[in-house]
């Protein structure tokens, strides 16, 4: 059975994961973790993407973007391609590096896609890797840019911060969006 053709926007807000094949850990290293985020940024540069957060976890990875060409499967494509060919390279290893075909949830500029955008963040935290207190200097998500603009190079943390939760690119809204984070974590325990 063929597979369902996916839905190409250049509208809109895309959340898109994948993760390795057999829950393998291909981003362990901190070499692996920088070559993804290298190929990463420079897909979204040749694509022309709007990459508002990322998280790149040990077995796995988060992307919130927009694709302003609609060309979200021809970016994809390369990024995965890229990273998994360095990938085996590197480890000597054959066969697939990601367990499927990346997942790409699509919803319009709005709540949904700021809930998603604080979803990325906090999944370092969420998985228990580092406190929220530390996550700022956790390097391997957008977030540890958020009060650093001039390091942001080709991320749209700060359009994403505007588009998505209305808030100024400025110590204001960085402190409202932590003082956001805290309280959606706050949220994730109550009954």
């Amino acid at each position: 059975m063929a597979r369902r053709r996916r839905h190409l926007s250049n509208q809109g807000v895309y959340h898109v994961y994948n993760r390795a094949e057999l829950g393998a850990a291909i981003f362990a290293s901190e070499t692996a973790k920088r070559l993804f985020v290298e190929a990463m940024f420079r897909i979204v540069d040749r694509h022309g993407w709007e990459l508002f957060a990322f998280a790149v976890m040990g077995n796995h990875f988060h992307l919130l973007l927009s694709t302003p060409r609609g060309n979200l499967d021809l970016g994809m494509h390369a990024l995965q391609s890229d990273f998994a060919n360095k990938h085996t390279a590197f480890r000597g290893s054959i066969g697939h590096v990601f367990q499927s075909r990346y997942r790409a949830d699509h919803c319009a500029a709005g709540p949904l896609a700021a809930a998603r955008m604080d979803y990325v963040h906090l999944n370092p935290v969420r998985a228990g890797i580092i406190p929220f207190e530390l996550l700022s200097q956790y390097p391997w998500t957008s977030y540890q840019s958020l009060r650093r603009p001039e390091q942001r190079g080709l991320l749209s943390l700060g359009a994403g911060l505007e588009l998505l939760h209305g808030l100024k690119d400025s110590p204001a809204g960085w402190q409202a969006y932590e003082a956001r984070l805290e309280l959606v974590l706050k949220s994730d325990f109550r009954l």
